[in-house]
């Protein structure tokens, strides 16, 4: 399970802290981000450098001009076969369920617990 690149999108600076660490201490490479705007611009420059994330971990709820939705098809338009998670608190379980059609985006219901977290990194990793 180790050596996957994982961008971190999470706008509350203590969960991405603990969520970053954890995936680290596991031999992940990640990096993070606090708003949409930094995440589309770290994953742009990835690609750029023939370096793009192995898997993404996208709070749906976002600061700024773009939301985590706005995130994920920007996201999928440059790099479709990205496997995504989407960390949400959010309840629209139609659009949930819309945003989750495929198997390369999962939810992961707010609040987690940091097992059911490594447990679907583990799986969209195919480990």
């Amino acid at each position: 399970m180790s050596g996957a690149r994982i961008l971190l999108v999470e706008d509350e600076p203590m969960i991405r802290s603990v969520v970053a660490d954890l995936l680290r201490a596991k031999g992940h490479e990640v990096q993070e981000a606090g708003d949409g705007e930094s995440a589309v611009e770290q994953f742009d420059t990835a690609l750029e450098e023939d370096a793009p994330f192995t898997l993404t971990v996208l709070d749906l709820t976002l600061p700024g001009e773009l939301s985590g939705q706005q995130v994920l098809q920007r996201f999928r338009s440059r790099q479709a076969d990205l496997p995504v998670i989407i960390a949400s608190g959010y309840a629209d379980e139609a659009e949930m369920q819309a945003l989750c059609a495929d198997e390369l985006t999962q939810l992961l219901p707010k609040p987690y617990n940091m097992g059911d977290l490594l447990s679907l990194v583990a799986n969209m990793l195919g480990n």
